[in-house]
């Protein structure tokens, strides 16, 4: 059985990587919160698909556009959707990417 899970969860890693390189350090409670949980999903799932948005704003970085990435860690795929680091425009973005993103993976587990 598959599951995708929503949430703005990114691999210990990739977290190190942006508290360790930002101007203002993201707050890591709900990283914390979302991290347990996919490891209790990943002991009675084959695969966790964990679609996300990097805990990112303006404050964090200038950096402009982030692009979609893939990184695969265990039994768990983590699929960053791509965003415009400008307030409004990253909302929309991850909406519309997460949206169509989410309907594939639906149509590609159906079969």
């Amino acid at each position: 059985m598959d599951i995708l899970y929503v949430s703005r969860l990114c691999s210990d890693k990739k977290f190190e990587e942006i508290f360790n390189s930002s101007e203002i350090k993201p707050q890591q409670q709900a990283q914390k919160f979302h991290s347990l949980l996919t490891k209790g999903l990943k002991t009675i799932s084959d695969h966790v698909c964990i679609m996300t948005a990097l805990p990112i704003t303006r404050g964090i970085t200038r950096r402009l556009w982030f692009p979609n990435v893939i990184e695969r860690i265990g039994n768990a795929t983590y699929h960053y959707l791509p965003f415009i680091n400008y307030p409004v425009l990253r909302h929309v973005f991850v909406l519309v990417t997460g949206f169509f993103s989410s309907i594939a993976w639906g149509f590609k587990k159906k079969q």
